[in-house]
């Protein structure tokens, strides 16, 4: 608790009066962020919401998106005691992008990442959300971290698709 303003009190109300009178922090404030430094040089930047003792659970963002696509479901978590970690994949966000043709990466590399990002929070194991475009990036991790994962939940996954056009269903759906 910060300390008391001197002369202890303001306005005839005493300042324990006053900041216990503050509502609870506010959900959608990140607990904690930074930068994982990667063994090529890149860093990793993520950001923590929920419960700081709760369950670990990464979330896999949305393309485009980033680590703060996850303040959407800050509230939950923290009411749900889950340790709600969202990093931004390579060339967004915060996190830097990789050195070669592709900045961004192939959706395979992604679970490499993600497991250097996992060591240095210290975590055994952990789930996945993948939300939107981050499905892919969820399934590849299934597939190549599964000793590490507690479960895996997609929402809305959507897959890389090739060629520069929407496909012909997409533009007849839309109207």
């Amino acid at each position: 608790m910060p300390s008391p303003p001197t002369g202890g009190a303001v306005g005839g109300a005493t300042y324990a009066s006053i900041v216990s009178a503050l509502p609870d922090p506010d959900p959608w404030t990140p607990l904690a962020s930074g930068l994982c430094p990667l063994p090529d040089g890149r860093r990793l930047s993520f950001l923590e919401f929920g419960d700081p003792a709760g369950t670990p659970v990464v979330w896999c963002h949305g393309t485009p998106g980033g680590a703060s696509e996850a303040t959407v479901a800050a509230a939950s978590a923290r009411e749900l005691g889950v340790r709600l970690i969202s990093p931004s994949r390579p060339g967004m966000g915060l996190s830097d992008a990789r050195r070669s043709p592709r900045p961004g990466g192939r959706v395979i590399d992604w679970p490499d990442d993600l497991a250097h990002l996992a060591d240095h929070l210290d975590l055994g194991s952990f789930g996945l959300l993948g939300v939107s475009g981050g499905g892919p990036f969820a399934l590849a991790t299934a597939l190549r971290l599964p000793e590490r994962l507690t479960g895996v939940a997609l929402l809305a996954p959507a897959g890389p698709r090739s060629g520069r056009q929407p496909p012909r269903w997409l533009l007849r759906a839309a109207g």
